[in-house]
């Protein structure tokens, strides 16, 4: 349920929270990898610390929405995990700035999910911006054209990682509807972790066994990307219009670039940057019909 309050600084600086705790995520997937962390358990810890933390502030033993609304926010977990799972791989075959210009399509993906389930045409606005956003993932992509398929397959990554999250945003909000944000929250985290545990005697993968470089990576990853990231994002969709939201997301590929520029010395090549800035504006011109309709 959106606030009454109007455009409270309590409710921006939730937004800015989140903004920040997912800009620091490519990194510490990055530091994580190269220290001998799974791409399995890399996924793995970033949502099970958030989920040690939410659950006792949403404490799901309470809830009382339908079994509808429960099971969006188990099916909210899953896509979740698959999420995660997939884009943390992108980041073995592409660089921080690819990687993430191109999972900052998630809104293209939520447009058609919206229209496909809920009956809500898109404005002409809207489809253009969609095309475009799609010329700028092109644009994007086509940096591994000359660099071979991993690179190709990186980018895939990626955008499989934006539809999953779109997935996943999109339940989510329809959970809401009858749950409050950290009931919905606590709910999915939990249920992504344990579907991670179900399926791990079939991947074969440790969770364990890295060094404390990596500890430190997954561990910050959890507390600053996944708890305080991911939760302030969702809360900030009922506290704040999607609108507001979703543009302010569009940071991330730049505080993830500087970060990753400033720890790796990662240069963002001419391609990256143009096909970045064509999928900004036109993501930013899809959210445009939310603030025409408030």
């Amino acid at each position: 349920m959106m606030s009454n309050r109007k455009n409270p600084v309590t409710d921006y600086l939730i937004l800015v929270a989140g903004v920040l705790g997912i800009c620091f995520a490519p990194s510490l997937i990055k530091i994580a990898r190269s220290h001998g962390v799974s791409v399995f358990a890399t996924a793995f810890w970033r949502i099970a610390v958030g989920a040690v933390f939410v659950t006792f502030i949403g404490k799901p033993w309470q809830i009382k929405a339908s079994r509808k609304a429960v099971l969006f926010a188990v099916a909210s977990g899953i896509f979740m995990a698959l999420h995660f799972v997939v884009w943390v791989w992108s980041f073995d075959y592409v660089s921080v700035a690819v990687s993430v210009v191109l999972v900052t399509t998630v809104p293209i993906f939520a447009v058609a999910f919206e229209y496909l389930f809920l009956k809500n045409k898109p404005t002409s606005k809207t489809v253009f911006g969609v095309a475009l956003a799609m010329v700028g993932a092109i644009i994007v992509s086509a940096t591994g054209l000359s660099s071979g398929f991993g690179q190709i397959l990186g980018s895939l990554l990626a955008l499989a990682g934006a539809l999953n999250a779109a997935c996943f945003f999109f339940l989510s909000k329809l959970a809401q509807q009858e749950m409050t944000s950290w009931q919905t929250i606590s709910v999915m985290f939990v249920a992504a972790a344990l579907v991670m545990l179900i399926f791990l005697p079939f991947i074969g993968v440790s969770l364990v066994g890295f060094d404390k470089t990596g500890w430190f990576a997954v561990i910050m990853m959890g507390l600053l990307s996944q708890l305080i990231g991911q939760s302030a994002l969702n809360i900030s969709v009922t506290r704040l219009s999607t609108t507001i939201t979703t543009t302010a997301v569009l940071f991330e590929p730049v505080g993830s670039s500087i970060l990753a520029w400033f720890m790796f010395g990662e240069i963002i090549t001419p391609l990256v940057f143009v096909g970045g800035v064509v999928i900004i504006f036109g993501v930013w011109l899809t959210n445009k019909k939310d603030k025409l309709s408030k």
